[in-house]
C-alpha cells in the first residue's frame, strides 16, 4: 500500500513538473520555428530576386540587342551564335536553370533560341526541334505585358505534350516581353527547376521541423509526404484542410503581414508567414512546424532518468523477475521483424533460434515455409517470363499473318468486284458467286482471329453512322445464300415494316460481324432440309429511338443447357474441363459476339433444346432518323470526271494489288503510274502525283524509308493514302508527307475510289463550312436545317441559270448571278469558289471563257451534293 501511494504521490508530483516544463518548451519553441519560417521567406524572396535580374539581364543583353535589331531580317548569323552562347553559359553557371528561350512572335510564337538542360547536360536545340509556343498561358501573358514587365507564373508541375513529366518536376516560368519602340519582337523566358531549390528550403528549415508550403487555393508545394504536393495537377482537391482541420480561409483571416502559429489536430506546432509571390492575384503561405515530441523530446529524456533513478530500486525485483519474459519477448521481435520483412525481400528466412519449446517449432516453421515460398516464386517468375515470351510470338506472328494474309484477299476481292461487272456469262456468275462467298468467308475468319485479340484488350470502339437496317441485312443474307443452297437449309428473312421508314445509327462493320456469325452457325448446325429464320422486330418504340430485337433461329442440333456458358466463354478460360467434348465448330464466334455486344451494352440471350434448335437474339437501343427528313444525294453529284486530270502514283511490291489498281483507276484517273521496286521510285519525277497510294511494308523496309522520295514526288497538298494488310501504324519521319487516310486491306475498289475522289474533290474545291448558318440561329438544328435546305434550292436554281448563261453567252446576267451568290460563297468561307467565279470573265472581254465555266459548275455541283449530304 505504502509503496502504490508513494507511486502515486510521484506520479502527481511528476505530472505537474511535466506541465508546466512542457507550456515553457512549447514557447520556446513557437520563436524558433517562427524565426526559421523568416528565413525561408528571405531565401525564397532572394532567390526570385536573382531569378528577376538575369531575366532582366537577358531582356537587355548586347547581344540580343544586336540580333534583333541588326542582323534579325539576315537570318542565321554570327550575332544569333553569340546570343545563344551566352544563354548556354548562364544556364551552365545556373543549376537551377531548365531551359532559357528566345521567343518570336511570328509563325504562332516559335522559339528562335533554346537552351536546355536535360539529364545533367546543357546543350542547344537544333532549328528543325525548336517548338512553337504560341498556345502556351506563358506566352499570352507575357506579350499582353507592357515593356520592362516581368512575367512570373504559378509554380507547377512542368508539362511536356500536355501530360506532366516523369519524375514530376516543379517549374517555375519567368518571361519578358522584348519590345522595338511600340513594336513587340518576341519574349525571353527561363524555366526554373525548384528541385534543388525546395531541398535547400527543407534544409534551411532545420533537421527537426518539417516544412510546408502552400498555394492560395490551399494546395500544398512542399511537404514531408510528397502524395500530398501539387494535387491541383492531378484533379484532387487542396489537403490544407486535411492536415490542420481548419480552411484556407482561415488561415487567410489570420494574416495582416505578421507570423501566425496554429497547432493542428494531430499535435504539431506550426508557424505560418504569408510570402508575397510576384504574381498579381498570387500568394503564397510558408508553414514551418515539429512535432511536438520531437519538441519535448529533451524534457521527455530528463523525465524518464529522474523516473529511472527514483523508481530503479523499487522496480529492480520486478527486473528480476521479468528478465526471463524479456528473453522470450526479444526472440519473438525477432521472429515477427523477419516475417514482417518477408514480403519486401522473398528470401529464405533464417533465425539465430536454438529452443525446443514453442517459440523454437515457430522460428523453424517459419524458416521452412519462407523456402518453400521463394522457390515457388522463382518457379512462378520464370513461367510468367515464358508465358510473356509465348505472347508476345503470338502477337508477332498474328501481326505479320494479318499483312500476309490480307494482301491476296484484297486481289481476290478486287478482281471478283472487276469480274462481277465485266458482264459474266450466267454459267460464270455462280462461280463469281461463290469466290465472293468464299472470299468474305476468309476475311471474316482473319477479322475473327485479330479481333479477338482486340476485343480481350478493349482496342475496339465503335463506330456508328446512318443506315438502312433492311438493306444491311439483305447484304449480309444474300452472302450466305450459296451457303444455304448448297447444305440444302432454307434461309428465312423477317424484317419489321416499321424500319423501312427509318435509318437507324448504328456500326454496320460490329453489326454485320455479329449478325454473319450467328447465321453462319445456324447453318452450320442445321441438317440438310432444315431452317434458318433471321427475324427483326422493333420492340419498344419511341420519339428518336428504337429498341430493335434480332433473332437467328434454327431446327438444327441444338444444344445442352449446361453446354451454353461452356460455348460461349470456350476461350476466355484455361481450364481443360472446359475446352473438351464441344460440338464440333464452337470456336471464336460466339465470345466474339458476346464481346461485342458488350460495346453495344447488350446481352446475348440463348434459348435451346437438344434435337428441337436453338434461339440466340439480343436486344439493341438506336437512334432513328425518318427517311423523309433525309436527304438522298446519291446521284445528285458525279465524280466521273474529276479525275480526268489527275496523277496517280501506285506503290505495292505485291504485283497482284498493282494489277487491280490499274484496272480500279484506269477509268477515272487521267495519268496512273505503278511502281513496285524502290529503284524505280528514284526515277520519278518532282512534283509530279496529286495522288499516292502505298502499302506500309515495301520490298522488306518501311514506307518511313521513303519519306523524303514521297515529299518529292507529291505536289503540294497533295493526297497520300496508305493501304496495308496490317494495323494502323504511325509514320514518324519528319519528311513523310501527312497522310491523308487508312485503309486496311482488303477495302472495296468503289469505296476506295469514292474516298480518294471524294478528297481531290475537297482538294480542289475546298468544302462548304455551315458553321456561321448554325451559330446565325443559335445552334437551333430546325431552323438551320430550313435555312441550309432554301440555300440548297436556291443554288440549284442559280446552277441552272449558270447553265443557260453559258449557252447564250450572256456575261451581263453571269456577272448577275456571281453577285447574288457571293454573299452566301463568303459565308460557307468558300475562298477557292470565290477565285473560281471570276475566271469565266478573264481573257476576251466580248465572249465568257467556257472552261472556266464548267469549272464552275462542277464545284457548284459539288457544293450542292455536299450540303445535302448534311442536311
Amino acid at each position: 500500500m505504502y509503496f502504490f501511494l508513494a507511486m502515486g504521490g510521484l506520479a502527481t508530483l511528476g505530472y505537474l513538473l511535466f506541465k508546466n516544463s512542457a507550456e515553457e518548451i512549447i514557447r520556446s519553441s513557437e520563436q524558433q520555428v517562427a524565426h526559421a519560417c523568416e528565413l525561408v521567406d528571405i531565401k525564397f524572396s532572394s532567390f526570385l530576386q536573382d531569378v528577376q535580374r538575369d531575366i532582366i539581364y537577358l531582356a537587355n543583353s548586347p547581344h540580343l540587342q544586336d540580333y534583333l535589331f541588326s542582323e534579325r531580317q539576315k537570318g542565321e548569323g554570327v550575332r544569333k551564335k553569340l546570343l545563344a552562347e551566352e544563354y548556354l553559359a548562364l544556364i551552365n553557371s545556373k543549376p537551377d536553370y531548365a531551359q532559357i528561350r528566345l521567343i518570336g512572335v511570328e509563325n504562332n510564337g516559335r522559339e528562335i533560341i533554346r537552351a536546355e538542360r536535360l539529364n545533367g547536360q546543357t546543350f542547344l536545340v537544333q532549328g528543325d526541334k525548336l517548338q512553337e509556343k504560341g498556345t502556351r498561358n506563358y506566352f499570352f501573358e507575357t506579350i499582353l505585358l507592357p515593356k520592362d514587365s516581368i512575367y512570373f507564373s504559378p509554380i507547377d508541375l512542368n508539362k511536356e505534350y500536355g501530360k506532366i513529366t516523369n519524375p514530376p518536376i516543379p517549374t517555375l516560368r519567368t518571361a519578358i516581353p522584348i519590345y522595338e519602340g511600340a513594336h513587340l519582337l518576341g519574349i525571353v523566358v527561363i524555366n526554373v527547376d525548384l528541385r534543388r531549390f525546395f531541398k535547400e528550403l527543407d534544409v534551411l528549415a532545420g533537421p527537426n521541423f518539417n516544412l510546408k508550403i502552400l498555394n492560395q487555393t490551399g494546395h500544398f508545394l512542399i511537404h514531408p509526404d510528397t502524395q500530398q504536393v501539387f494535387t491541383f495537377e492531378y484533379g484532387r482537391p487542396p489537403r490544407f484542410e486535411n492536415d490542420f482541420g481548419v480552411s484556407i480561409d482561415f488561415l487567410k483571416k489570420l494574416f495582416s503581414g505578421q507570423n501566425k502559429t496554429i497547432l493542428n489536430r494531430e499535435g504539431n506546432l506550426y508557424a505560418f508567414r504569408e510570402f508575397n509571390y510576384p504574381r498579381e492575384g498570387s500568394k503564397l503561405y510558408i508553414g514551418i512546424g515539429a512535432d511536438e515530441k520531437n519538441i519535448l523530446q529533451s524534457f521527455y529524456d530528463w523525465r524518464k532518468k529522474s523516473l529511472t533513478i527514483t523508481f530503479g530500486l523499487a522496480f529492480f525485483i520486478f527486473f528480476l523477475a521479468f528478465i526471463y519474459m524479456s528473453r522470450q519477448v526479444k526472440e519473438l521481435r525477432d521472429i515477427t521483424k523477419t516475417m514482417t520483412s518477408f514480403p519486401k525481400n522473398l528470401t529464405p528466412a533464417k533465425l539465430p533460434i536454438s529452443r525446443k519449446d514453442e517459440i523454437g517449432q515457430l522460428a523453424k516453421s517459419f524458416e521452412e515455409m519462407s523456402a518453400i515460398i521463394s522457390r515457388n516464386l522463382s518457379d512462378l517468375k520464370k513461367a510468367k517470363k515464358e508465358v510473356e515470351q509465348a505472347i508476345q510470338e503470338k502477337d508477332a506472328f498474328l501481326e505479320n499473318m494479318s499483312h500476309e494474309i490480307r494482301n491476296p484477299i484484297h486481289s481476290i476481292i478486287g478482281m471478283t468486284h472487276l469480274l462481277e461487272n465485266n458482264n459474266p456469262a450466267r454459267h460464270q456468275k455462280a462461280f463469281i458467286e461463290s469466290l465472293k462467298f468464299n472470299s468474305k468467308n476468309l476475311l471474316s475468319l482473319v477479322n475473327d482471329i485479330l479481333d479477338f485479340k482486340k476485343l480481350y484488350t478493349g482496342e475496339i470502339q465503335l463506330k456508328k453512322e446512318w443506315l438502312s437496317l433492311p438493306s444491311l441485312i439483305q447484304e449480309i443474307i444474300k452472302s450466305h445464300k450459296f451457303n444455304a443452297v448448297a447444305k440444302k437449309v432454307n434461309l428465312i428473312t423477317e424484317i419489321d415494316l416499321a424500319l423501312n421508314q427509318y435509318l437507324v445509327f448504328l456500326d454496320p462493320v460490329r453489326l454485320t460481324q455479329i449478325v454473319n456469325n450467328l447465321v453462319m452457325n445456324a447453318i452450320k448446325f442445321t441438317n440438310e432440309l432444315g431452317e434458318v429464320c433471321l427475324t427483326i422486330t422493333v420492340s419498344e418504340k419511341k420519339e428518336d429511338r428504337f429498341v430493335v430485337r434480332f433473332s437467328v433461329k434454327d431446327n438444327g442440333v441444338g444444344i445442352e443447357k449446361d453446354m451454353v456458358d461452356k460455348i460461349v466463354e470456350r476461350y476466355y478460360t484455361r481450364a481443360e474441363t472446359q475446352v473438351q467434348n464441344f460440338p464440333e465448330g464452337a470456336g471464336l464466334g460466339l465470345p466474339i459476339v458476346v464481346q461485342l455486344l458488350k460495346l453495344y451494352s447488350s446481352t446475348l440471350r440463348i434459348e435451346s433444346a437438344p434435337g428441337e434448335g436453338s434461339d440466340f437474339y439480343f436486344d439493341l437501343t438506336t437512334d432513328i432518323k425518318a427517311l423523309a427528313n433525309s436527304t438522298d444525294v446519291s446521284n445528285d453529284f458525279t465524280f466521273n470526271n474529276l479525275l480526268k486530270k489527275g496523277h496517280l502514283l501506285a506503290i505495292d511490291d505485291d504485283e497482284q494489288v498493282l494489277f487491280l489498281y490499274e484496272h480500279i483507276f484506269k477509268k477515272w484517273v487521267g495519268n496512273i503510274v505503278l511502281v513496285s521496286n524502290t529503284e524505280e521510285l528514284k526515277e520519278i519525277d518532282d512534283s509530279l502525283f496529286d495522288i499516292v497510294i502505298s502499302d506500309i511494308n515495301f520490298n522488306n523496309k518501311k514506307l518511313n524509308n521513303f519519306g523524303e522520295t514521297l515529299q518529292r514526288v507529291l505536289v503540294k497538298k497533295g493526297l497520300l493514302y496508305v493501304v496495308s494488310g496490317t494495323e494502323r501504324t504511325a509514320l514518324k519521319v519528319s519528311a513523310m508527307p501527312a497522310v491523308k487516310d487508312f485503309f486496311q486491306k482488303p477495302i472495296s475498289p468503289g469505296a476506295l475510289l469514292d474516298k480518294i475522289t471524294f478528297d481531290y474533290a475537297v482538294n480542289k474545291f475546298g468544302h462548304p463550312d455551315t458553321s456561321n448558318i448554325l451559330n446565325d440561329y443559335d445552334h437551333d438544328q430546325v431552323k438551320f436545317k430550313k435555312a441550309l435546305n432554301l440555300l440548297v434550292v436556291d443554288w440549284e436554281k442559280m446552277f441552272q441559270q449558270i447553265e443557260s448563261v453559258a449557252a447564250n453567252n450572256d456575261r451581263k446576267k453571269y456577272t448577275a448571278i456571281c453577285h447574288k451568290l457571293i454573299t452566301a460563297v463568303r459565308r460557307l468561307n468558300l475562298t477557292i469558289f470565290e477565285k473560281m467565279l471570276d475566271s469565266p470573265l478573264s481573257g476576251d472581254a466580248a465572249i465568257l471563257n467556257r472552261l472556266a465555266i464548267e469549272d464552275v459548275k462542277e464545284a457548284m455541283s459539288f457544293y450542292i451534293w455536299s450540303l445535302k449530304r448534311e442536311l
